[in-house]
């Protein structure tokens, strides 16, 4: 029987594992992970608009940011920037550019926490039990 060496894993450690014949395990490419991941995401955003939870998850995240402040809070950096600019000069583009990455670092984490939960809820109710 195979035997694997653990020295390389803990320091302290020298013991080592039998490993029975018919164990085979390869450990996945991080494309094999990324097209796994991305098949999961695609079908999970599928099971999220069919069943209309989506939309439900959307309201219920704007109502908590606009009750929050943070709604208000990102108009206005808005405006300074528009001001900052000058209408006529300013894009769209280049006001998400320059807004998304401070919207995101600024979304209360009460806010994040409970918008995942309710991902981790819906996923519990409508995925099949791991076989």
């Amino acid at each position: 029987m195979p035997r694997f060496d653990l020295k390389g894993m803990n320091k302290r450690s020298t013991e080592q594992i039998e490993v029975p014949p018919h164990f085979s395990y390869t450990v996945p490419s991080s494309s094999d992970r990324r097209v796994k991941d991305e098949t999961a995401k695609k079908n999970l955003i599928r099971q999220l608009v069919d069943t209309g939870e989506k939309d439900r998850i959307k309201q219920k995240l704007r109502s908590r940011l606009a009750d929050c402040g943070w709604r208000d809070e990102m108009k206005e950096l808005a405006k300074d920037a528009i001001r900052s600019r000058g209408l006529e000069k300013v894009t769209v583009d280049e006001l998400v550019s320059e807004l998304l990455p401070r919207g995101r670092a600024t979304v209360p984490e009460k806010v994040k926490t409970d918008l995942l939960t309710d991902m981790r809820d819906f996923v519990r109710r409508h995925d099949p039990p791991a076989k």
